[in-house]
Formats: C-alpha cells, structure tokens, sequence
C-alpha cells in the first residue's frame, strides 16, 4: 500500500516536471517585451481530439557509439539528423512535440483536423527511414558508425496541452501517447510499426505486413503491423520508395474530403443568410454534376479531383460580394487547398477553371467545358424560372445595377447563344431550349404588364 502511494507519488512529480519543461520552453521563445509584461502570465490551452496520429521514435545504440566513436561528431550527426526531421514534419503538417535525448515525439491530426494525418505520419516515418539510410552509408565510407532509429505509430485520442503566446509548444497526454511507446519499444532495428487503428486508414497506400499482438496493459493485446513501402503501383518506377502522381491524387481525394468540410464551415459563417441561389447547395450541385459529366467523358481520376476542387470554390467568393466574385474565389481556394497539398500546378489549372465560370464561359478544354456545362446546368431544369429569379434575389442583394427585365432578356439570349458542349451535359437536359425560352418569354410578358 505504501508502494502504491510513493509510486503515485512519483508520478505526480514526475507530470509537474514535464509541465515545467514545457512552460519553460515556450517561455524561452517569448519575446523579452512580453515576458517582462507586469502582469505576465503563460497561456495554457487544453483540446481533446478524436483522432490524432502520434510517431514515437527511438535512437538506438547512441550510448555505446559514444564511447568507441569521437562523441562531438556522433552528437553533430544527431543534431543534423533531428533537423532533417523537424522539415519534413513542416512538409507533411505535422507537430513536432519535443525531441529529448534518444527520443522524438510527433503528431498529425491537430491543431487542425485531418482525415490524411495517419497517412501524412508514416510518410514522414519512411522519408527519414530513407535518409538514416543514406547518412549512414555516408558515414560507413568515412569508416564512422552511426545509430538507428525505431518508429511507434499509433492513432487514437488524446488530450493537448497548448503553451505559449507566440511561439507555440504543445504536450499530449492519454493513452495513445502510451501505446505508441509501447509498439516503439517492441520495434526491431530500422522498423516502422503501426496499431490496428492507424493500419485500417493506410493500408491501401503502403505495403504493411502483420507482426503479431503486443499485449498492452489495461488494454489486451493489440495487434501491430509493420510498413515495408509504398504499395508498387503507387510508386515511382513501382520501387516501393517514392510516392507517385497516383498516390498523391490518390491523398488528395482524402483531403479534399477535409477542404469541402473547411469549406462548408467557411460559408456558413460568411454568407448571407439570405441568399437562394448561391447558397452552400449550389456549391455541392456543381460538384456533382463535374463529377457525372466528367465520368462519361473518359477524365482521369485526377483531372476529375481538379474539376471537384474548382467546383466547390467557384462562388465561395460571393462571401466578399458579387462583382468580379470569381477572382475571390480563386484567392479562397487557395487558401484552403496549398496546405492539402495540391500543388502549384494543379492551382494553376483550378484557377483557371474557376475563372471560366465567369461569363461570357468560353471553354478552351475539356476540363473547361465540363466546368462551365456544370455551372450551367440549371439551363435544362423544368424550374428554370425559380432559379432565375432566385439567382437575381441574390444579385439584388449586392448590386442595383441590372433590373429584372435587363436579368430576364440576358438569360434569354444566353440560352439562345449557348450550347452544352458535352454530350454527357446535354443528356441531362430535361427540356429543350425552345420549351424554355417559351418560359422566359412568358416571364418577360408578365414583367412588362406589370410595368405598365
């Protein structure tokens, strides 16, 4: 009973140091202004997540290399080592939450939520896998040993402690952290191993091959897999080494099911509430119809993601105003999509996309006139006239400079002058144009007796 109470004890000691560290840390990282502030205080921010994805790293042999290697240059290689690491977590999103001595702790999936943070994880694990291997070979040429490393991945919850005003330091805590350490210390030299619940979201991405159960206290026996690579066909020269373009598409799929999430959440805060047309619906209506039309038009998965990425952003920026709205939108995507990783290239494409919604819609692609019959395709709907007049409540909202006849004799001619150019966009098409400029004519009709 006594061992019990010291053990507890100890423990509680033990968790006021590391807070300490923490504090202490962040505090370094403060600017002399703030910390000599007279009424100065740390922030401390406390989160609970739902799924987080935690790397728990090792080095190993680092002791006994010291004492028959010169100990500055191991420690040198170390520090370049830990450098390495701290640009490829900044490359993949990850948190770096303290490096001490032999250990390395990261985690994905906070402060923002992110459906890739498991994927992103193991990336990191098998890029540094990678360049341990190569400064190793280097140093075997110089007839120098260096350590290795092991890797302990595990997704779960787990608890954040946020320190800091500027310069940010975080702290986990929850059994997650644990298990991670747990699967790390069962680790072989060199190996990545992974839980059951980090496998189930990276299995179709990496070649993991199962290891076996590691009974974990309080939790049973958990089973762990390890990762050898990429999956061949999603690789570069189907090596196993590299990511390929289909393996990033492949990612950005899951990330773009977080941008639409961020994106949703976005509008609802910023758009009016009253709008009827260009609401967070329209949005989504676009994106599936690029989806529909591009699948019968033989467009590759990644093209296809383009097209979905330029839809669900081609009106957000009607949350700053109508006029020229498309340029916004352009900014919006952006902002949302550089940090899910698409790359400057496929922003490029987007934005082009984006702008060719803008009237008078003159498609010079075919991902261009996918885009543009998706925007359109209220066209060829029975409710036409519901739409037109919705769409110009909107326009009213921002803008008097078009009346509602001006509206009505410019989606006449507009309906006269375009054609769908897919024939996938003109399959959908519930009526013909004649039918609907009997519509609008009929509408014009009635606006005009009203006028006089």
């Amino acid at each position: 009973m006594e061992l019990q109470k010291e053990v507890e004890r100890l423990n509680k000691v033990i968790k006021n140091l590391e807070q300490k560290i923490y504090m202490l840390e962040a505090d370094r990282n403060e600017p002399a202004d703030t910390k000599n502030e007279a009424n100065y205080t740390l922030d401390v921010n406390t989160q609970k997540y739902k799924f987080v994805t935690i790397l728990y790293s090792d080095v190993k042999g680092l002791t006994e290399l010291a004492q028959k290697n010169d100990a500055e240059t191991l420690i040198d290689e170390l520090d370049r080592f830990y450098f390495y690491f701290d640009t490829v977590l900044e490359k993949y999103n990850i948190q770096r939450i303290k490096s001490i001595g032999d250990t390395y702790l990261c985690a994905g999936g906070f402060p923002f939520k992110e459906k890739t943070n498991p994927i992103n994880v193991v990336m990191v694990a098998l890029e540094m896998q990678t360049f341990l291997r190569k400064i190793q070979q280097d140093a075997k040429k110089r007839n120098f040993e260096l350590w290795d490393i092991t890797f302990g991945i595990h997704s779960g919850p787990v608890q954040v402690n946020k320190y800091g005003k500027r310069k940010i330091v975080y702290e986990l805590s929850g059994d997650s952290l644990n298990i991670a350490s747990r699967i790390e210390s069962a680790c072989k030299l060199g190996e990545i191993s992974i839980s059951a619940k980090t496998y189930d979201m990276v299995k179709d991405f990496f070649v993991c091959q199962y290891k076996g159960r590691l009974p974990v206290k309080y939790k049973g026996e958990l089973s762990l897999y390890t990762v050898t690579g990429y999956k061949k066909e999603l690789s570069v020269n189907q090596l196993g080494l590299e990511p390929n373009i289909k393996f990033m598409s492949k990612l950005q799929m899951l990330a773009y099911e977080d941008v639409n999430e961020k994106l949703v959440d976005f509008l609802e805060k910023n758009l009016d509430k009253q709008l009827k047309f260009y609401d967070i619906k329209h949005s989504v209506d676009v994106a599936i119809a690029v989806e529909i039309i591009a699948s019968t038009e033989n467009i590759t998965e990644e093209d296809i993601l383009l097209l979905k990425a330029a839809a669900i952003f081609h009106d957000a920026g009607i949350a700053y105003g109508y006029k020229n709205h498309e340029f916004s939108s352009v900014e919006i995507a952006k902002k949302f999509l550089k940090p899910a990783g698409f790359s400057d290239q496929q922003m490029k494409i987007i934005e082009q996309l984006i702008l060719v919604t803008h009237a008078p819609f003159n498609a010079k692609n075919l991902l261009e006139q996918v885009i543009c019959d998706a925007d359109l395709e209220y066209l060829g709907k029975p409710d036409f006239i519901e739409i037109l007049n919705d769409k110009f409540f909107d326009i009213s909202l921002f803008t008097d400079e078009i009346s509602h006849i001006q509206w009505l004799d410019y989606n006449r001619e507009l309906i006269i002058k375009y054609d769908f150019y897919t024939d996938s966009a003109k399959n959908l098409c519930f009526t013909t144009k004649e039918e609907q400029l009997i519509k609008i004519d009929t509408e014009i009709s009635k606006y005009n007796k009203i006028q006089k």
